[in-house]
């Protein structure tokens, strides 16, 4: 009798599968920022003698540099160096009582290797 009971007892039993999850959406990857256009150019971001990943905050496209705020710190500085030029750095912009964003244009008949960009 037991095995009897047993036996309608499995048939009777309701199983309880899990619902599927459902799988999130996929997040859309955002276009990538157009951070530089020229190959040639070192780009550097200093922040109290450190550098700092750009992401995004400094560009530097067809010669015009464009460097915005971030974590509330502002441009104080911005410098390159003329790889024609034995002594080739040279300084775009330096006011350190400056807030804000920055932009310029930077000469287009120099061959720049690397421009530097700092912030305080």
């Amino acid at each position: 009798m037991k095995k009897l009971f047993e036996a309608w007892f499995k048939a009777k039993v309701i199983k309880v599968v899990p619902a599927p999850v459902p799988k999130p959406a996929p997040i859309p990857t955002p276009a990538p920022v157009i951070i530089t256009d020229d190959a040639e150019c070192e780009l550097v971001i200093k922040y109290n003698c450190g550098e700092v990943p750009n992401s995004g905050q400094v560009t530097y496209i067809k010669r015009f540099v464009t460097a915005s705020m971030f974590d509330g710190h502002s441009c104080v500085c911005v410098q390159y160096n003329d790889a024609s030029q034995k002594d080739g750095e040279r300084l775009v912009f330096k006011d350190q009582s400056r807030t804000g964003d920055w932009s310029g244009q930077l000469p287009t008949d120099i061959s720049i290797s690397k421009l530097v960009v700092w912030y305080e």
